[in-house]
């Protein structure tokens, strides 16, 4: 049900925001250089579709970590989405997924408070099953996920932002496994030490 809520919030207030959006200049963020600053987000996720993947597995809720920083265009971001899946058939093991990826996207200034970002990641999808009697060799598998996602922020201080977030991530499974997701949490940004700044340039 909060799954729920968040990905309606997330609906409306892009409506809203699309209607009254100038497309000029001053939408996009003011230009910073290349990982000029760095932005570390945690939020706790839950997927909240159901097809025929979720006549086998249900899902608990999960968090999500991420660092992001301004690119030569856009944003790029790397994270990981830790979620465990419980089974509904005791003779199919539980599985812990991990998906690793790498992003990127363009962040738009909507109200004075109001960030929306929008992008793609491209990462592995991996799940660790949780059965003893599993063979070796098939206790873990490794896809291909791509995930599209919509992240609105909104500034509570000077370099902390609580933000909702939507997204789609497909997995190339043999029989592909689609996966909506609604994430809540809270990101703060800060500068990035000349020595790491440095080795990303």
């Amino acid at each position: 049900m909060r799954a729920l809520i968040f990905l309606i919030c997330i609906l409306v207030c892009s409506a809203f925001l699309n209607k009254n959006i100038s497309y000029s200049q001053s939408m996009f963020m003011a230009e910073e250089s290349p990982f000029e600053k760095i932005k570390i987000g945690l939020q706790y996720t839950d997927n909240f579709n159901r097809n025929i993947f979720h006549n086998t597995w249900h899902p608990s809720g999960g968090i999500k970590g991420f660092f992001e920083s301004p690119f030569y265009f856009g944003r790029t971001q790397v994270g990981l989405k830790l979620m465990h899946f419980n089974t509904k058939d005791f003779n199919i093991p539980e599985f812990i997924s991990w998906f690793a990826y790498a992003g990127w996207g363009m962040e738009f200034r909507t109200l004075r408070s109001l960030r929306l970002y929008s992008g793609l990641n491209i990462g592995s999808f991996q799940m660790n099953f949780e059965k003893e009697d599993v063979e070796p060799g098939l206790k873990s598998e490794n896809e291909l996920g791509i995930e599209f996602m919509v992240r609105l922020s909104f500034q509570i201080l000077n370099n902390s932002n609580l933000n909702i977030e939507g997204s789609y991530l497909r997995i190339f499974t043999n029989k592909r496994i689609n996966l909506f997701y609604a994430s809540a949490g809270i990101d703060f940004s800060l500068n990035t030490p000349d020595w790491l700044k440095d080795f990303l340039n």
